[in-house]
């Protein structure tokens, strides 16, 4: 079995289902995904299921899968088509199992949308309805139950698979959660997940729920975000009539491996709902010296990208909803906003400690890489025949670091190289990469010393340092994630435990030494004094820390209920980057108070 929590507004609906596949009552595996997004011209929604998982034992064909293979090829169907499909479908799959085992199986679909901009949802099963009571016995053939709301302003709330593992409390504080904060969809899903996280715990560890759960929310628009809770499971998704599956994008690109996702966002081309107006409390403000300055509020896209010795901000913004293109910006608590007359649908850029600035522009379809100095704008060189350029530092002597692709084959997924730029634009490549496939620089320092990180497939690493004078090559480690070289050439990168990351340094280019002995602290950006700033969860909340190496870890005061990224630190210890919630983003400046 397993537990389904759906929750419908009149703004939103969600959807939760846990990860764990059973078979007689004995948990077998905790990474089945059982919810597969839905977007058709006519509607947006989802389904999951509860009950038999799979035709065979150890198949890997789950339900989900018969699913996606039941509405594949069939475009332009409408939700209610759907919900017969999964009827009839479902009903010949469980008479099929009767037949061939003897047996009567339990299944129940949850299928969930929005139909002409209303909230609708129906509970497609044999043995229970939509309000979780059981029917008279186990059917033959599956019947369908529909539920709406019956005010804007009062949700609803079903529990279908286990819902006697759902506490009394656990049902009113999601009930209250939703009274109090039912705009704030990433506040809900987590509340969702912390719902189905307490009944797992309540059935047991072999029980019918897997602890961690995917959450899905969506609103009118079809716009939404879904939740992983960091367990590697497949994306399922069904967009009028084909199936959007990630692993064999990632095939197609020459990549191999099997990805984990952590959450993910989809969107549409209908107009937008209008956004939930969120947050600005900050807390964490006793933890720490330091303050935030709001830079820009609110538009959705926006990101950071560096921020030079006096605090002079690089970010960039998209139009008011967030799309493309994107107008790079800087910002100075004395000067304001400064726009630098450039934009590109897919923005890469970087800023030096000097305040020199290296950034991407769109021009003729192509991305041209530039390097804006003091009056003087250079054009960086990108050879006949390569592109997908990504630039990712500059350095006070004008060298810039970044990835060019040598080849124009999408299908090549190792067309990707270093590549550093002198301050006249003249461009070296990196192609022999100590028998890696692709790589890409990260950081340079101003004495000619590139970090770069090489891959091999999908998941094989290694850290290598560049010589740009001698083109020597010297690797460091494969199983870390390297992030920034200091003017000395002491090295910060990133470590991992399963899922979990942890700040690692290096003072002789040769050995890694944790900075702290606590996991889950994620390293993103660090300064000449081996000042790292990064983020952790926090009650669900990716929230910002600084350590000093070797050190412990000191949480930054944080707008509540957002989630935190922390782009670059100069060496005065003043940081910039976003706070973030499914609706806005806020770039933001921290700076020291004293």
């Amino acid at each position: 079995m397993t537990l389904n929590i759906t929750v419908i507004t009149a703004s939103r609906i969600y959807q939760s289902s846990d990860y764990r596949l059973s078979r007689d009552r004995q948990p077998i595996s905790n990474s089945t995904m059982k919810l597969i997004k839905l977007q058709y011209r006519r509607f947006d929604g989802f389904v999951s299921y509860t009950g038999i998982a799979s035709e065979e034992p150890g198949s890997p064909t789950t339900t989900a899968h018969l699913v996606m293979a039941w509405l594949e090829g069939s475009p332009d169907l409408n939700f209610y088509e759907v919900v017969e499909r999964l009827r009839s479908r479902g009903t010949a799959y469980l008479k099929g199992l009767e037949r061939r085992h003897g047996k009567r199986y339990r299944l129940t679909f949850i299928a969930a949308a929005f139909v002409k901009g209303k909230p609708t949802v129906a509970a497609i099963s044999n043995f229970q309805r939509i309000d979780s009571k059981a029917l008279p016995k186990d059917m033959p053939e599956m019947v369908t139950s529909w539920a709406a709301l019956r005010s804007p302003k009062t949700p609803i709330i079903f529990f279908t698979g286990s819902p006697s593992a759902v506490s009394t409390p656990n049902r009113a504080t999601l009930k209250q959660l939703l009274r109090d904060h039912g705009g704030d969809a990433a506040r809900v899903r987590l509340g969702i997940a912390d719902v189905n996280r307490a009944a797992a715990r309540s059935a047991g560890p072999d029980g019918p729920i897997s602890e961690p759960c995917t959450v899905i929310s969506m609103d009118a628009s079809g716009r939404g975000f879904q939740s992983y809770n960091d367990q590697g499971v497949e994306s399922h998704h069904i967009m009028n009539g084909h199936r959007i599956d990630l692993s064999s994008a990632l095939e197609s690109l020459g990549l191999s491996g099997s990805p984990v996702i952590v959450n993910s966002s989809f969107g549409t081309n209908k107009p937008a709902a209008p956004p939930y107006e969120c947050n600005r409390k900050i807390v964490n403000v006793q933890s720490v010296e330091y303050e935030i300055v709001e830079i820009d509020g609110g538009r959705p896209g926006a990101r950071a990208f560096g921020i030079d010795q006096n605090g002079s901000v690089l970010y960039a913004t998209g139009d008011p909803d967030g799309q493309p293109p994107y107008q790079y910006w800087t910002w100075h608590e004395e000067q304001g906003k400064r726009y630098l007359g450039y934009s590109s649908p897919d923005p890469y850029a970087a800023m030096s400690p000097a305040g020199d600035i290296v950034l991407l522009s769109e021009h003729s379809n192509q991305r041209t890489p530039l390097l804006i100095r003091e009056a003087e704008t250079v054009r960086l060189d990108v050879p006949h025949g390569m592109g997908e350029v990504e630039v990712a530092a500059v350095t006070t002597n004008g060298t810039t670091c970044g990835t060019i692709a040598i080849n124009q084959d999408h299908t090549d997924g190792t067309r990707f190289r270093p590549a550093t730029w002198n301050a006249s634009g003249d461009i070296s490549i990196l192609m022999d990469l100590a028998g890696a496939e692709s790589g890409r620089t990260v950081h340079a320092n101003s004495d000619g010393l590139a970090l770069v990180w090489a891959r091999t497939g999908f998941w094989g690493r290694a850290t290598l340092i560049w010589n740009l004078s001698s083109g020597e090559i010297q690797p460091i480690d494969d199983a870390v994630i390297p992030l920034f070289i200091t003017s000395t050439g002491h090295l910060v990168g990133a470590g991992q435990e399963g899922t979990e990351q942890f700040p690692l340094h290096s003072t002789d280019m040769r050995t890694w030494r944790r900075v702290s002995t606590n996991l889950g602290f994620s390293p993103t950006a660090a300064n000449d004094r081996l000042e790292i700033t990064g983020r952790v969860k926090v009650d669900g909340y990716f929230t910002p820390f600084r350590i000093t190496a070797p050190g412990s870890p000191q949480l930054l005061p944080a707008l509540e209920f957002h989630h935190h990224y922390i782009r670059a630190m100069n060496d005065v210890g003043m940081m910039a980057g976003i706070a973030n919630n499914d609706d806005h983003v806020h770039l933001l400046l921290w700076r020291p108070t004293s």
